[in-house]
């Protein structure tokens, strides 16, 4: 019979499953705010015979309302994502720090992060960027050429996404970029997944440099 791991091997494979595992905190979060979208509301209902410029008036600005408040839902989606990536990030750093086991300089953040597909942001980068845009695009420049070194990525990113300077759903089009057309309740959910998928090739990288099975 083959001898058992050592305890140190043990240490080593809790400590990737962990990383895999994440929490259950963001896809609770993702499915509340999800749950709190308001459905779309029809921009020109019946109107009232006696006031029909008022009723059209008032009906747009719900709407105007509705769009803003799913931005902001949306926006929220993206960093409670950011929150998830950085705890996955100082999982990964301790492990480097106790069995050196991921290989990589782990002075930025965050590990794996900004890996592009023939050109295109990851999914973990594209949500990484769009938190960014969400917490920060106020406080930019109006003209985006004098971007700091530090915000030019995150606005290149947003841009592959379909974001431009006039855009007035910015965070409804990261989401749609990278989740896909949909229900916006079917759509944040599937942050989650995304998020979950970067943590296993995370754990995946631990396991395969410290010679543990995938």
């Amino acid at each position: 019979m083959p001898l058992p791991p050592s305890f140190e091997r043990y240490k080593q494979a809790r400590a990737v499953l962990t990383i895999a595992a994440g929490d259950t905190q963001l896809q609770l979060v993702l499915d509340a705010i999800a749950a709190s979208l308001l459905p779309s509301i029809e921009v020109a209902p019946e109107p009232d015979d006696a006031y029909p410029e008022l009723t059209q008036a008032f009906a747009k600005i719900l709407e105007s309302n509705r769009k803003s408040l799913a931005e902001d839902q949306i926006g929220l989606s993206f960093v409670a994502c950011q929150g998830a990536i950085r705890r996955t990030y100082a999982q990964m750093k301790a492990f480097d720090e106790a069995y050196g086991g991921t290989k990589q300089p782990m002075q930025t953040l965050p590990f794996l992060l900004e890996n592009e597909v023939e050109g295109w942001p990851t999914a973990q980068a594209a949500i990484w960027h769009a938190g960014n845009y969400f917490k920060h695009r106020d406080d930019w420049p109006a003209d985006r050429t004098k971007l700091t070194k530090r915000e030019k990525p995150t606005w290149e990113a947003v841009k592959k996404l379909g974001v431009g300077s006039g855009s007035k759903t910015p965070m409804l089009e990261c989401l749609i970029a990278v989740c896909g057309a949909g229900e916006l309740h079917d759509l944040v959910p599937m942050l989650g997944a995304h998020i979950g998928a970067w943590r296993h090739l995370c754990a995946n990288v631990c396991r395969s440099n410290l010679g543990l099975p995938l």
